[in-house]
């Protein structure tokens, strides 16, 4: 699976739950909610396909600790990072639960990503193995 349809899938995830949580969003904070909960999934799915990328760099058995690392910093900065923003200059985001958005919707992004880089680790180990 390559980084666009990485991307799509986690997107198509994303867009699903963001939907599903628009209605709380709306519940508990109005619009603002609502526009939290769309800033959240964006995020992450920036991060998600960013790490993807970033991790892409690095290839061969030797550099897969690097690849890993790589992404998981990416994966877990920018997530970090918008929260922070929020946090500090975002009274309006910050008050309607964006840091809580984007925690829900990075743990559910992260276990599909996992899969997406086991399927692909499988799938490179089983191309590169010396057939007997």
């Amino acid at each position: 699976m390559g980084i666009i349809a990485h991307g799509v899938l986690v997107a198509l995830v994303l867009m699903a739950l963001c939907l599903a949580a628009m209605p709380l969003a709306h519940s508990i904070s109005g619009a603002d909610g609502v526009w939290s909960a769309l800033a959240a999934a964006i995020v992450v799915w920036l991060a998600s396909v960013a790490g993807m990328a970033i991790g892409e760099l690095f290839s061969g058995t030797s550099m897969a600790a690097t690849k890993l690392l790589a992404g998981m910093v990416i994966r877990m900065a920018i997530p970090l990072v918008a929260c922070l923003m929020a946090l500090v200059g975002g009274e309006r985001l910050a008050g309607s639960g964006f840091v809580f958005y984007v925690l829900f919707f990075y743990l559910v992004a992260l276990p599909i990503e996992a899969g997406v880089s086991y399927c692909k680790s499988v799938a490179s180990q089983s191309k590169q193995a010396p057939e007997s």
